[in-house]
């Protein structure tokens, strides 16, 4: 976790956290959109994003890197 400076955006405090590999862990994931390889958009379409992020619900073992 990475608490930000309000106006700057620079960090002020991050925070590790250990969990064990057998345990189920709730993290958010963001979402990544490659709009530079969208068909569509290349097209003139836009994309309208609600969401930028997803819970997951895995082992810590399989936590996504993104």
């Amino acid at each position: 976790m990475v608490h930000l400076e309000a106006g700057s955006d620079e960090p002020l405090n991050v925070i590790f956290i250990r969990d064990p590999s057998r345990d189920l862990s709730k993290v958010k994931v963001p979402l990544v959109f490659r709009e530079d390889i969208s068909p569509g958009l290349k097209k003139g379409s836009y994309l309208n994003i609600i969401k930028r992020t997803v819970k997951f619900l895995c082992p810590a073992d399989f936590i996504p890197l993104h």
